[in-house]
């Protein structure tokens, strides 16, 4: 394929004309947001499988150290209520549980906006490619209308001569490529022989001690 030189060059150009430095320092920031998150992520689902293990294993103040409270002269009572109560170990835990859910959320807006940005980028830069997709679709279109016309005619071989039927098989497995629904050539459903290939086997038909008739036109 033999692209235009002057589509190549504008389209360098237009590639050179692309400024990607706000996306870029946006995306540095957002990746920075993401991985702060994400160590505050873990380490909260540290704290609460600490507290979560806490709660299972509270069975109340420990009793030497009530003992030794009661012996530095507090009362029985109040020693009885030394330490974290399992309430407040429970209380902690879900806070953390809520404070775990805000940061997902964080982490998931984040992640939504950094792949926003670089969406942003990617149609930008598509965008500037767009005349080199136009000129490559042309150059795509020439070539499937070039393999249509060489199966009709292979076809206009073959069924005068019944000799040709390995072209026509191979040109007709590319036809069938680019012919048809959400193929290159979407409305193409059969080709015309070419002219001149008609005219030589009319010639052929003329002077040959056999019957020579072409097939003028073939369907996919």
């Amino acid at each position: 394929m033999k692209l235009d030189p002057k589509t190549i060059a504008n389209a360098e150009r237009a590639i050179a004309a692309l400024d990607f430095s706000e996306a870029n320092a946006a995306i540095r920031a957002l990746e920075a947001e993401m991985a702060s998150v994400e160590n505050a992520q873990k380490a909260t689902s540290g704290e609460i499988r600490a507290l979560s293990q806490a709660i299972r294993e509270f069975s109340g103040p420990e009793a030497e150290k009530v003992a030794d409270a009661i012996l530095s002269g507090s009362r029985a009572a109040e020693a009885a209520t030394l330490g974290v109560p399992e309430s407040e170990l429970r209380d902690r835990r879900a806070a953390l549980q809520a404070a775990a859910g805000e940061l997902e959320r964080r982490r998931e807006r984040a992640r939504k906006r950094l792949a926003e940005v670089r969406e942003a980028a990617v149609e930008k830069s598509a965008k500037a490619l767009q005349p080199l997709v136009d000129e490559i679709m042309r150059e795509a279109t020439r070539a499937a209308n070039t393999l249509l016309a060489a199966y009709a005619a292979a076809s206009a071989l073959h069924s005068a001569t019944r000799k040709c039927g390995d072209a026509q098989i191979v040109t007709r497995a590319g036809a069938v490529g680019v012919a048809g629904f959400q193929k290159i050539l979407p409305h193409s459903s059969g080709a015309e022989a070419p002219g001149e290939v008609l005219a030589l086997l009319d010639k052929l038909g003329r002077a040959a001690p056999f019957p020579v008739r072409p097939a003028a036109r073939v369907r996919i």
